[in-house]
Formats: C-alpha cells, sequence, structure tokens
C-alpha cells in the first residue's frame, strides 16, 4: 500500500463520517421557533374578567391584576403542600 492508497482510503471515511452527521444533525428549516411567551388569553383564568386593555403577566400566565396572580399563587402553593402530604403516608406506610 502506497501513502496515497491511504490518504484516499481517510479521505473516504472522513466524507463517510460527514454524510452520516448531516443525516443525522436536525436542519435549521425544519426546527420550529419556539415562542417566547404563551398567547394572551382573553379572560383572566382566576375571575374570567375580560383582560383585552389591561394585563398582568406573571410566571408565564396572563392575569386581570395583582390580586388574581396572587390568588392563584397561593392556590397552586396549597395544591402543592397537599399532593406532598399525601405522598408522606404512602412512602411511610
Amino acid at each position: 500500500m502506497g501513502t496515497d492508497e491511504i490518504k484516499q482510503k481517510a479521505a473516504e471515511e472522513k466524507s463517510a463520517e460527514q454524510k452520516s452527521a448531516e443525516q443525522k444533525a436536525p436542519k435549521p428549516e425544519e426546527s420550529k421557533p419556539k415562542p417566547s411567551k404563551p398567547q394572551k388569553p382573553a379572560n383572566c383564568p382566576v375571575c374570567n374578567k375580560s383582560i383585552k386593555e389591561k394585563w398582568y403577566y406573571r410566571e408565564g400566565a396572563y392575569y386581570c391584576g395583582k390580586r388574581c396572580w396572587k390568588q392563584a399563587k397561593t392556590k397552586a402553593e396549597e395544591d402543592r403542600k397537599k399532593s406532598e402530604e399525601q405522598k408522606k403516608p404512602e412512602a411511610s406506610a
């Protein structure tokens, strides 16, 4: 085997690796851009008031005001605590 043959085989292997890598890697055109914020709903999820003109955006959701955001936050904390309490007796039993 001469050096030319070795170089040619190495070049073929590299081109084969590049082709397989190109096939595996997703093309940027195919990937969908992710929206940075969720779509703004027409009504507040807590009190169902219209939030067309005035809105309050916190923690990935839209609310009609700070009061509704606080209500949603406290309710989520209570639900989390209840689920933790339910899991604890199951683990010790």
